[in-house]
């Protein structure tokens, strides 16, 4: 009688990423097994980090520490830096970065991961100094690729890992069994920043655009779900559908306390800007929908929508998946260009979509 596990296989889903990790580090300029490795096991970590049973979202930047330079400094010049520790060339070195670092990498700091020829040396770094800086992030966008070998790797969604390097190409590694959205999740933030910022005047624009990129991005990967609709600047009141939700008397306006900020650079400049982040954060982070306006000010919060007769028809022939954001989100789909500029979606397990109106 044969035995019962001569045809038993086992199969990881490492084997399988292995390679095109592989092609992606050494594309970016890294040439050693050791970054292979390190990024491979990076991917894993940080899909779904945590500590203490918390979840945790650090940024971590590995960079070549073989080359001649500072890479660190290119891309975030000025910023202050605090080696922690150092590691031998093997599986362990992501591991004992995240385990040091990780819960350090929080607000304005993220990870080091220097490759060196002989160790992994890691620290924590500022990635920008103030809330309005171009941080180390969007410094790689428009890096030289002369500076050296870098890749940013961040959590983007639940189970799914963004890598960026320094030549401005993108990878994100999806863990689940969900297709891919289609685009990378922090485009649809930049997505979704540009139309909250679209009548911002062009002095500040470019700066609120970005600020409100780190902002929303940050908000919505520590949430357990997001809904955000964003109406236009010019509308006075917003529509009888948005009325059952907590309606501002007044918009609560990003664009004077970071004008304020960036002028004044005092403490309580700064201290008006962090505090209207956490009064949007615990409305994103509510249940219902908040309304932005395109002058990047807050409009409505905790607003709840009830679909049409002719609405309920639609939404019922497309059979809408998921849970009451799933269909909420569908029937905001359905306003857009009437109630909605354009609308964003974050789902409890991470799936994230964006659109806006055809103009």
């Amino acid at each position: 009688m044969p035995n019962a596990h001569s045809r038993s296989t086992q199969m990881s889903i490492r084997n399988s990423l292995q390679g095109m990790l592989a092609d992606f580090v050494r594309a970016a300029g890294f040439q050693y097994s050791h970054a292979v490795d390190a990024a491979c096991e990076l991917v894993f970590l940080l899909a779904a980090y945590r500590e203490e049973d918390s979840p945790l979202f650090p940024e971590l930047y590995l960079i070549d520490g073989t080359v001649e330079g500072d890479v660190l400094s290119a891309i975030a010049p000025g910023a202050e830096r605090i080696e922690i520790g150092s590691t031998s060339h093997d599986r362990r070195a992501a591991s004992d970065a995240l385990k040091k670092c990780a819960a350090l990498a929080t607000e304005d700091w993220s990870i080091y991961l220097l490759s060196g020829a002989t160790q992994f040396t890691f620290g924590i770094f500022r990635a920008y100094q103030l809330p309005y800086s171009v941080s180390a992030s969007e410094s790689l966008q428009a890096a030289d690729p002369s500076i050296g070998a870098v890749i940013l790797f961040r959590n983007c969604a639940a189970n799914c890992v963004e890598l960026r390097d320094g030549s401005g190409h993108n990878l994100e590694v999806s863990l689940t069994s969900a297709p891919p959205s289609g685009s990378p999740v922090s485009t649809l933030f930049g997505d979704l920043a540009a139309e909250v910022s679209a009548n911002v005047d062009a002095e500040i624009k470019d700066t609120t655009r970005g600020y409100l990129t780190r902002l929303l991005s940050d908000i919505c990967r520590g949430s357990h779900g997001a809904l955000i609709g964003v109406v236009p600047s010019s509308q006075a009141r917003l529509p009888a559908m948005l009325s059952d939700g907590v309606i501002l008397r007044e918009r609560i306006s990003f664009v004077q306390p970071l004008k304020e900020a960036i002028l004044r650079r005092n403490d309580s400049a700064l201290a008006l800007l962090r505090s209207r982040e956490a009064l949007l954060r615990g409305m994103i982070r509510g249940d219902g929908i908040t309304v932005l306006g395109s002058d990047a000010t807050i409009r409505a919060f905790r607003v709840f929508i009830k679909p049409t007769a002719n609405e309920s028809k639609l939404l019922k022939e497309n059979s809408v998946p998921g849970g009451a954001r799933s269909r909420a989100f569908e029937l905001m789909k359905l306003r857009l260009g009437k109630t909605f500029g354009a609308v964003f979606f974050r789902s409890q397990d991470g799936r994230t979509a964006f659109e806006r109106a055809k103009q």
